[in-house]
């Protein structure tokens, strides 16, 4: 039964309102059977997945409709390089790129080191030798930072951004995206995917202060449904909207 549930989620088509079957229908019959997670394939990869977290729990139900539109455009657009995936969470970008682009170069950089160590044990089930795990923060600027932690089922969502209703937080090591970009001899990169829950602007900011223009990245997808500054910023910058889907667009950088 436990993995009926799965492959019905996995047959939803990607309409309004049915999309919502795996949140309203499945999931609480899952739950209900007391059902946990487990090790599936996700697009090709396998993941150990939970869930009870929001991620992990569309990416068991219907990962084919996870961020569908961003990953048809790289797929078509992209080619292989650098990959930063920046907010990797358990690495579900990092997982798809890698495997997508042979001879790629990805960088998955996660703050939160339970959360990084959930997407080292993904990127090892795999045997991807093409991703390099980074534990370590964002931001504008360097130091040990509070990490306020989502411990309501979204541990993506935990932020850098002061919640003083959060009971849960943690320090954090935080550095300058531009420092690990140059520290780890990154180069040109091909595509940036970031989220990082609110800090985007500062991230943004700064590397565009700190890094030459030319080792900007060539394409962005940043969730702009929530940032609308994000969208300003990037074409002061020289980026235009090649893609705008439900929560994140994609931006090219102009040719230099």
């Amino acid at each position: 039964m436990k993995g009926i549930l799965r492959q019905l989620g996995r047959l939803s088509p990607d309409i309004r309102y049915v999309r919502a079957i795996s949140t309203r229908v499945l999931t609480p019959i899952h739950h209900a059977l007391g059902y946990d997670g487990g090790t599936v394939d996700v697009l090709g990869s396998r993941m150990t997945l939970d869930p009870r977290e929001c991620v992990d729990n569309r990416l068991w139900f219907q990962p084919h409709l996870y961020d569908r539109e961003e990953r048809a455009f790289v797929v078509e657009h992209a080619t292989p390089g650098v990959f930063l995936d920046v907010g990797a969470n358990i690495g579900f970008w990092s997982l798809f790129l890698a495997r997508q682009f042979a001879g790629a170069r990805v960088v998955a950089i996660e703050a939160n080191p339970k959360t990084a160590d959930i997407l080292r044990h993904n990127v090892a089930i795999n045997g991807y030798d093409n991703i390099e795990v980074l534990e370590t923060g964002v931001g504008p600027e360097r130091g040990d930072f509070d990490l306020y932690l989502n411990t309501t089922g979204n541990r993506g969502g935990d932020s850098f951004v002061a919640d003083t209703s959060r009971a849960h937080r943690i320090k954090v090591e935080v550095e300058r995206l531009s420092t690990l970009i140059e520290r780890h001899g990154i180069g040109a990169i091909e595509f940036m995917k970031i989220d990082v829950e609110g800090m985007e602007e500062g991230v943004f900011t700064e590397l565009f202060v700190h890094l030459p223009r030319a080792a900007w990245p060539r394409l962005i997808c940043v969730e702009t449904l929530h940032s609308p500054n994000i969208a300003a910023l990037l074409e002061r910058h020289g980026y235009a909207a090649v893609l705008t889907a439900r929560e994140n667009s994609i931006f090219r950088r102009s040719a230099d």
